[in-house]
């Protein structure tokens, strides 16, 4: 990550340069290294060193450059200026930190606020839910009691009508026969019984498949 030598250090110049606002115009083995744009239209002739005092073990002329560009300054009283990456990359570290962990904060508290409206968007649909499945649930309670209610108003009365038809049929057989000779009436010749006895059973058999329709529906219910 950090550089060991002075290409290492160029390199690392190079990555530098575009948030800097300089440029390499030209660079070179022999020394002076390099000629660099300041960003304002001006030149400036660098030598590259990983440390500032390696310029003087190497025996540079600090009249053949305007500036030492290195790594790590451990040459306080250079005779030239001396620009130290490390001060600068350090500065860059930490900003970059420092937005990285403002933007780590941003989308998680993006995602908690996401989270809580997701979670307020189901709890919304999870409560509409229970309701409508609660009005269906009453609304088939109370249509199957309506349903009880009508077959209980249109069964019971016809079986009355039955029983009391069968009764009054009973009675006319009876007269007639209770009578010597036997008395010719408007139901002479009519099968009353028969027709009565078929007539109850259809009635019941009517009755008992709505009762069993009911009991199903029931059972269904208490399924779901």
């Amino acid at each position: 990550m950090f550089p060991s030598n002075e290409s290492e250090t160029i390199e690392l110049f190079k990555l530098c340069t575009p948030h800097l606002g300089w440029s390499i115009i030209s660079l070179q083995t022999a020394f002076p290294d390099a000629v660099i744009g300041n960003g304002n239209g001006g030149q400036l002739v660098v030598e590259f060193e990983y440390r500032a005092k390696n310029f003087k073990a190497h025996k540079h002329d600090p009249g053949g450059c305007d500036l030492i560009i290195c790594y790590e300054n451990d040459w306080p009283k250079a005779p030239i200026p001396v620009w130290e990456i490390r001060d600068q990359t350090a500065q860059y570290v930490k900003k970059i930190n420092s937005l990285a962990a403002n933007q780590i904060t941003k989308v998680r508290n993006d995602a908690q606020a996401k989270a809580v409206e997701l979670q307020s968007t189901v709890n919304h649909w999870k409560s509409k839910y229970e309701t409508l499945h609660w009005d269906v649930y009453n609304d088939d309670v109370y249509y199957e009691e309506e349903e009880k209610k009508t077959i209980a108003s249109v069964m019971i009365p016809s079986g009355l009508l039955v029983t009391a038809f069968l009764f009054v049929a009973l009675m006319i057989e009876f007269s007639k026969s209770a009578t010597d000779p036997p008395q010719e009436t408007i139901y002479s010749g009519i099968p009353l019984l028969p027709i009565l006895f078929v007539l109850t059973c259809v009635y019941w058999t009517i009755w008992e498949t709505l009762n069993q329709i009911i009991k199903l529906k029931e059972e269904r219910n208490e399924q779901a």
